[in-house]
């Protein structure tokens, strides 16, 4: 017999998968066009711009599913919504399974969580695959890391160049990995792996590469520890999840993560206090998802910090990673006191999907405004005979009124893509 908790992820997965076949988005928006403006102008070799980071990302292995796209699926975005979500419904059943022993409503509270409509920013834009990436690696990489030394190696390899989320992983190695119940040689593979991934991420590019086709590395943000909105975005970026996208809800972010870190923290020293160091280990092994949920907040509060930050869609996952941490922290730890909070706890999962779904921008409400948009633009090309209007509107539309990218690049790209009868403009003549 199948457990229930399976029935309510297979739900989920059903439904955000309705949800993009009913609202349906395949035209590039915001960075993607930068992500895929070489399939098309050609402005580098194939080799330079897998090797060129992009946005301060190392995106090498991400680039090569844009390649993949582009030349088996004619450059059909929608690939990446439907992967996206694929990828969401494995990392529950993978959780489902090596958790199955824990309290029936947190698994379903660490479901609905993952299945949280606040990730529809990421699955309806395709470079934001890179999030759901990044978050099957942290997931395999927290249940492999102690069983399987070989995989666990070519994760954390390939994270840092799939992504900047990926960072974490081996900057978990780096830091903790010392304190590992696993042999003194597994240890050192480890440490050594992960030097070499970031090595490889972040200098490779730079000795290999001439200077105008390196992004702002973006590494000088040291400085800003000495902000605060650093340690506002710390703690408010921890609860990202459960916060409107909403600038002035920040924040209530900000409270539910500094009490998130202040419990754990209060239980571990009382626990240190009892137990002594063994206990601290313990902790190190056996909150992985807590801890790197921790050192993702560190790295974007220290990159980006600004209210917006606390809240945005996109950095939902990171919060999600320590989300899913905390509540299987709580429920290990606190087994015996968990019916007390039930009713609590249900609450929590209700409050999850209704706000992922139907608060504004966020879920439904940001798929129908992506649908209506992806329809105009496509309509007025189709039918407008002045397709330098219909351009300017789409710049307009899909870059949210900002110039950051060159507009002349995107006009050719526009162009590129009508005349080879690309995915999204198959059906618009030139």
């Amino acid at each position: 017999k199948i457990n229930d908790k399976y029935y309510f992820s297979l739900g989920l997965f059903s439904l955000f998968l309705l949800i993009i076949i009913n609202f349906r988005t395949d035209i590039p928006w915001v960075d993607d066009w930068e992500w895929i403006e070489n399939l098309q102008l050609k402005k580098y070799s194939i080799i330079e711009w897998l090797i060129q980071p992009t946005n301060i990302h190392n995106i090498f292995f991400t680039k090569l599913i844009f390649l993949t796209v582009d030349k088996f699926f004619n450059l059909n975005l929608e690939i990446f919504s439907f992967l996206s979500i694929i990828i969401i419904f494995l990392i529950s059943i993978k959780i489902l399974y090596k958790e199955k022993k824990l309290d029936h409503n947190i698994l379903v509270l660490v479901i609905f969580l993952i299945f949280s409509g606040k990730q529809f920013a990421n699955i309806s834009q395709s470079s934001n695959i890179v999030w759901t990436l990044s978050f099957m690696y942290i997931i395999l990489f927290n249940y492999l890391l102690f069983k399987n030394i070989y995989l666990t190696s070519l994760i954390i390899f390939i994270a840092p160049l799939t992504f900047g989320l990926g960072y974490t992983i081996p900057l978990y190695n780096i830091f903790f990995i010392y304190f590992a119940k696993i042999s003194r040689n597994k240890k050192i593979q480890y440490l050594i792996v992960s030097i070499c991934s970031i090595f490889l991420a972040y200098s490779v590019p730079q000795f290999f590469l001439d200077s105008k086709l390196i992004t702002d590395s973006g590494l000088n943000y040291l400085h800003n520890i000495f902000n605060i909105k650093f340690y506002f975005v710390f703690f408010a970026l921890i609860a990202n999840v459960y916060v409107p996208w909403v600038n002035g809800l920040s924040s209530v972010g900000f409270i539910i993560g500094i009490t998130q870190i202040f419990l754990v923290l209060f239980f571990l020293y009382k626990d240190y206090i009892k137990l002594g160091k063994s206990e601290l280990i313990n902790f190190l092994n056996q909150n992985i998802l807590l801890i790197i949920g921790i050192i993702f907040s560190l790295i974007v509060s220290i990159t980006r910090p600004d209210f917006q930050t606390a809240v945005a869609a996109r950095y939902s996952v990171g919060s999600i990673i320590f989300q899913i941490g905390f509540w299987l922290f709580f429920a290990k730890k606190f087994k015996p006191l968990i019916p007390k909070f039930q009713n609590l706890i249900k609450i929590l999962i209700i409050y999850v999907f209704i706000s992922g779904l139907f608060f504004p921008y966020q879920g439904i409400h940001w798929q129908a405004k992506r649908y209506s948009e992806n329809n105009k633009i496509i309509y007025c090309l189709k039918k407008n005979k002045e397709q330098e209007i219909c351009i300017k509107n789409a710049y307009e539309i899909l870059f949210y009124g900002g110039q950051w990218y060159n507009y002349k690049d995107f006009k050719l790209q526009i162009e590129y893509l009508i005349k080879n009868k690309k995915s999204f403009l198959s059906g618009v003549e030139k």
